[in-house]
């Protein structure tokens, strides 16, 4: 009796020692419509991937470099030309393929319930039978989640004359080809398989959960052609020689994650033989979920007042001399651009009474066209 209470006080012990320190991920990840973030790309990251493992690890990143950067972006859902096929969608997010995928957020999961696929020129909503899950929390070491989903859309030919015609010329499916549909099954598997500290390229550590997406991806080409009085799908895989109408895909991915920070810290791409191909990072402060896109020069900016009206003023203090200042609205669509010469002074006047009352983001770029800092605006009633 007193060995077995020996082994339950040891084994008691030893999980609280594996589970000290571990982060629990919340919904402080989530992001919101009208954030922007500025995510740096190392294509050559030189960064090995380690095993899972029940202890705590140590990853270096601060040899991460920037060779690219690209804005990951969320608009508003109502701001969308899809909407009313999202109708519950929360915001909109252009993925890192240029992609629109409608998202929805609850207090403990952020899902898609669709995307806008462009086909021969033409932009249809592709609406998931089920949401596919993005994030679900709380999450913690060794938790995961996976679902099977499909997606499709049919349209009919009538309304897509250009691509009636390119179907209807290939001889060879031998009927009328009546409508087109394209058919996407996705599998998606995430586990939270490592955890540990993080060191980043601006010399901070970070409490992380390291988790491994497998994403299988099949799309499929069809049309329907009616031959006689019935009519079938056909792969147009079949009939087309150049055109490569299934795709199969497998991505795997590691992200390492922190709370009130909005998304990842770094997600590391690997290939079939788990080679670390692709790194994408941040490199700013993080101090809480509300994320402030990095800097990429040493620019120090003040633009108030913000919440503001009919005028806001931009304050320079330092940084290049010549700057250009844009305005976009949640469409993305440019409302005001500007060019600020701090050689001439330092505070900037900048009239938006032309603009409606909404949630805007300001840009403000160098000479050349460089983004250096970007930041939430909001405009009420004058």
């Amino acid at each position: 009796m007193m060995r077995n209470r020996l082994y339950i006080v040891f084994f008691s012990l030893l999980l609280q020692s594996i589970v000290a320190g571990q982060t629990v991920l919340n919904n402080s990840i989530f992001p919101m419509a009208g954030d922007v973030q500025t995510l740096l790309i190392d294509l050559q990251p030189g960064i090995f991937l380690t095993p899972p493992s029940t202890i705590s690890q140590e990853w270096d990143f601060s040899v991460l470099e920037s060779a690219q950067e690209r804005q990951d972006t969320f608009f508003s859902a109502s701001s969308g030309a899809f909407f009313s096929a999202f109708p519950t969608a929360d915001m909109i997010h252009r993925n890192e393929q240029g992609r629109e995928e409608y998202i929805q957020v609850n207090q403990n999961q952020m899902v898609v319930l669709g995307y806008v696929q462009e086909l021969f020129g033409s932009a249809f909503p592709v609406v998931y039978e089920s949401p596919v899950v993005r994030w679900q929390v709380p999450l913690a070491y060794g938790g995961a989640f996976s679902h099977t989903n499909e997606a499709g859309f049919s349209v009919g030919l009538d309304d897509y004359p250009l691509i009636d015609s390119l179907l209807n010329s290939i001889g060879e499916i031998g009927g009328i080809v009546d409508s087109l549909r394209l058919l996407t099954i996705i599998e998606t598997n995430k586990v939270a398989d490592a955890w540990g500290q993080c060191l980043m390229p601006n010399g901070h550590y970070f409490d992380v959960l390291r988790v491994k997406e497998t994403v299988s991806t099949e799309t499929v080409i069809e049309v329907f052609v009616k031959i006689g009085p019935l009519g079938i799908w056909l792969d147009l895989s079949e009939f087309i020689e150049d055109l490569d109408a299934t795709e199969f895909e497998v991505a795997n991915n590691y992200e390492f994650v922190t709370n009130n920070n909005t998304g990842f810290l770094v997600k590391l791409f690997s290939d079939t033989d788990n080679n670390v191909i692709r790194a994408e990072f941040k490199n700013e402060e993080i101090t809480s979920a509300s994320y402030e896109p990095f800097a990429k020069s040493n620019i120090i900016h003040t633009i108030f007042p913000n919440p503001g009206d009919d005028l806001i003023y931009i304050k320079m203090e330092k940084g290049e001399k010549l700057f250009q200042l844009q305005i976009i609205d949640l469409w993305g669509k440019t409302v005001i651009k500007q060019f600020l010469n701090l050689n001439q002074d330092d505070t900037f006047e900048i009239s938006t009474e032309q603009l409606p009352p909404a949630t805007y983001i300001y840009l403000l770029l160098d000479q050349n066209g460089a983004l250096m800092t970007s930041g939430k605006l909001i405009i009420g009633e004058g």
